[in-house]
């Protein structure tokens, strides 16, 4: 199965938050709420003594999104992640796609990385079209950007991870090659993470997929990676039939290594497509 992108505007223009047709029961004195909530839980007062000194109030996008972006320090990123668990449990709140971008990446300024993958693999689960997977990266681009300077590489790098753990190798690698469309790079722990899944679920095809395109963008393999191509080449049951090509073309079977093993591995594949497309 292909997992193709229709044609999006790129890196949609985001900021923490916009304007939403909701207004809460408290429009005239918003600012007093926003001040009021963030300290409740500075003072890290329980659930249930907020919910109900705030128990008329009605969340909305906006509301939440201004919210959450005056948690902006390092030091207030627990805050974050405990109001946007608060308002979801107490409230039912529906949290959107920047609601979590926000909270994510605040955690992840905050270096607070489970706290951030657990939102990701959430994040990750609930969007898996390539319409809504660009839309979440161009998200979380956008609001790193604002939180923490740009430092936007590592949520990227987890945000494949997590479609990764999801066994979403498709979804994964896609978001990948949308990453390099953007101008970023992906990380080679990325690569790892996704070729090894691949493996686990018999997903060979999507290996070589995904090694021939790091090879092609010059993302070269390090030791974990040629480990993982030999375990493919040996479940394929292709190991002898890579060494004996090798060997005729080099003639020294002891000058061998893993990494002109998997690489004349892929050669023969793309010769073998290339033939398949002839005939």
């Amino acid at each position: 199965m292909s997992f193709s992108w229709k044609p999006l505007k790129l890196l949609t223009r985001l900021s923490f938050y916009k304007p939403h047709s909701h207004t809460t029961l408290f429009t005239s004195s918003n600012s007093n709420i926003i001040t009021s909530i963030c300290n409740s839980f500075r003072t890290k007062q329980d659930w249930e003594s907020i919910t109900h000194k705030f128990t008329s109030i009605q969340l909305t996008n906006s509301l939440v999104e201004q919210i959450l972006s005056q948690f902006k320090t390092p030091t207030d990123a627990k805050n974050a992640l405990s109001f946007f668990h608060w308002s979801s449990k107490t409230h039912r709140f529906q949290h959107t796609l920047q609601s979590y971008s926000i909270t994510i990446n605040l955690l992840l300024h905050a270096n607070l990385i489970t706290d951030a993958k657990a939102l990701l693999l959430s994040l990750a689960n609930q969007n898996t079209d390539p319409d809504s997977v660009r839309a979440v990266v161009d998200s979380l681009v956008n609001t790193s950007e604002l939180v923490s300077s740009g430092s936007h590489l590592q949520v990227l790098d987890l945000l494949i991870k997590a479609y990764a753990k999801l066994r979403l190798t498709e979804v994964a690698f896609a978001v990948c090659s949308y990453v390099d469309e953007l101008g970023f790079c992906v990380g080679l722990s990325s690569f790892n993470c996704l070729l090894h899944v691949a493996v686990k679920c018999n997903r060979f095809s999507t290996v070589w997929e995904v090694y021939g395109y790091m090879i092609g963008k010059r993302i070269y393999p390090n030791v974990v990676t040629l480990r993982i191509m030999i375990d493919v080449i040996c479940k394929e049951g292709l190991l002898q039939r890579s060494v004996d090509s090798v060997d005729r073309i080099i003639g020294k079977r002891d000058s061998f290594s893993p990494s002109v093993i998997v690489n004349s591995s892929l050669i023969l594949r793309m010769l073998e497509k290339e033939k398949d497309g002839e005939g």
